[in-house]
């Protein structure tokens, strides 16, 4: 039978800003808590015989783009490498994708549909794309972990770190599959967690990409589609977007940092006011591996104080914020206004291109406040 629209949906359509800590997110948790819950345990709220709800697909969605660079979030996308174009071309080039986003979502009949005026009150769910539901077999195999691939292949279901810390498989189509159900729930917004290109975990928080979807979550355009389905339920969407680290394990330090100096002087630097990178005291270099994302291959972006340990991460000192969150997860800096405005850009061409409705910033703790403060103004 034909959902009725959901007419409960307390959102008044303005435009604020898109931007959401980890606390503007969880405002209404205590009206919430039980219905986020149920996140972790989706997959056994939907049993086999579960109705199927039919997914509408976003009108003109098989339109060829007016320009090859509209195909931005795909694979096939030419990157500037900052070390040989230089900070100004990464910048630019940032700049121009937002645009030709625009012009692609234009392209295709789709209109932007404003964001929630204000998210209090706001029934929100948090779903992790890899254990909600498995709508596409087909992208199974796609970024798996090796260690996951062998245990497989071998049978063995302790290998890779277990079965739990497998991908289980699922993916951006699989939400689209239950955006019925969710609107069931009395769904108004969606909390994914990360979908950016990521080094393989299931769970997408060790972002290596920032301008294309996982592929075994799915695509682009699917991202796009999903979107646009669950504006039609009156279900807005939220990315989970990791702000403090880039992951790459094949990156090395050359030479070892000296991990509580470094951290120290970049603290008392940054509370005196001086210059962002006015200090390199205990820093040390990086030896950037092939795949490393090109328009960030520069230790100017990365604060280069080495691996915290998990008592730095949970902690308050300045290694928390100046430290890397684990090994092969580099620590940004956050300070450099380069930084600020291409990681920016970055981000807002998903408002463009797929008209996604805020971010909820993973690790907001970990970075500086001015950054903070520029992501959401700009945002």
């Amino acid at each position: 039978r034909e959902r009725k629209p959901n007419t409960a949906h307390p959102l008044q359509r303005g435009h604020p800003p898109r931007a959401l800590s980890t606390g503007a997110m969880c405002a209404a948790l205590p009206r919430l808590a039980a219905l986020l819950l149920l996140a972790a345990a989706s997959t056994a709220l939907l049993p086999e015989d579960a109705p199927q709800h039919p997914t509408r697909t976003l009108r003109g969605a098989s339109v060829a783009p007016q320009k090859a660079a509209s195909t931005a979030a795909s694979a096939g996308e030419t990157l500037p490498d900052i070390q040989a174009d230089g900070v100004e071309a990464v910048k630019r080039w940032a700049a121009d994708r937002i645009a030709v986003a625009e012009q692609d979502f234009s392209a295709t009949g789709g209109a932007h549909v404003p964001s929630p005026a204000s998210w209090a009150g706001v029934v929100i769910y948090h779903l992790m794309p890899d254990r909600f539901n498995n709508g596409d077999p087909s992208n199974d195999d796609k970024n798996v972990p090796k260690e996951q691939r062998d245990a497989m292949a071998n049978g063995d279901l302790s290998g890779g770190g277990g079965l739990p810390n497998w991908r289980h498989g699922g993916d951006i189509q699989g939400i689209r599959d239950r955006l019925g159900y969710l609107q069931d729930l009395g769904v108004q917004a969606l909390w994914i967690t990360a979908m950016l290109m990521h080094s393989g975990g299931y769970h997408g928080y060790c972002t290596t990409d920032l301008t294309a979807v996982d592929p075994g979550f799915g695509s682009a355009a699917e991202l796009r589609a999903l979107v646009a389905e669950a504006h039609e339920r009156n279900i807005s969407v939220v990315m989970d977007v990791v702000i403090n680290h880039l992951c790459d394990v094949d990156t090395r330090y050359v030479g070892t940092p000296d991990h509580e100096v470094c951290a120290a002087a970049m603290n008392e630097a940054y509370w005196t006011g001086q210059q962002p990178g006015a200090s390199e005291a205990g820093t040390a270099g990086l030896n950037f591996s092939s795949a490393f994302f090109p328009p960030f291959r520069t230790e100017a972006f990365f604060n280069r104080c080495g691996p915290n340990s998990i008592l730095d991460t949970s902690g308050n000192t300045p290694a928390a914020i100046f430290g890397d969150f684990a090994e092969g997860m580099l620590d940004y800096n956050t300070q450099n206004s380069d930084f600020q405005e291409i990681f920016t850009n970055l981000l807002k061409y998903w408002i463009a291109f797929a008209d996604v409705d805020g971010f909820r910033l993973d690790a907001a703790k970990h970075v500086t406040t001015d950054f903070l403060a520029y992501f959401s103004t700009e945002v």
